[in-house]
């Protein structure tokens, strides 16, 4: 992740520190707030719960409403939360690495403009016990 790469960066930058992908991981959470990480079976049910689908639908092939959404939040808080990279992730829902690397980078930019898709991952996040995600994900839009 680009977020990811700039941290790693820094820290060389500053302390000539060498830090791995789980180890950046770490710093971004705890810099979020976030002390404790999140299983992404946890994720999955919290997800599952707020969708009202079932994890085969999470998994399928199936397009239809809201299964899309659903699956863009179950990426973006794998990656950013459960400390899982993109292999991890995609191989939980059967898809390709790059489908999440855009799933995650959608959550992350194009959000801003849709408050109600926001508004569902925040719920998902809260029923994992992780604080709202909206102040990181949209900072221009409150719920």
């Amino acid at each position: 992740m680009h977020e990811m790469q700039r941290v790693k960066d820094e820290l060389y930058r500053l302390f000539e520190i060498e830090a791995s992908p789980k180890e950046v991981a770490q710093i971004i959470r705890a810099f979020n707030g976030i002390t404790h990480k999140v299983d992404s079976a946890r994720i999955a049910d919290a997800v599952c719960a707020t969708f009202g689908i079932e994890m085969e639908d999470l998994r399928g092939k199936c397009r239809e409403k809201p299964l899309p959404t659903a699956r863009k939040v179950f990426c973006y808080l794998c990656v950013v939360h459960a400390g899982l990279d993109e292999y991890e992730t995609a191989k939980i829902i059967n898809r390709h690495r790059s489908t999440v690397y855009v799933h995650v980078m959608e959550v992350q930019t194009d959000w801003m403009i849709r408050p109600r898709d926001a508004k569902l991952l925040n719920d998902a996040a809260l029923m994992c016990g992780l604080p709202k995600q909206l102040s990181i994900v949209n900072r221009h839009v409150e719920l």
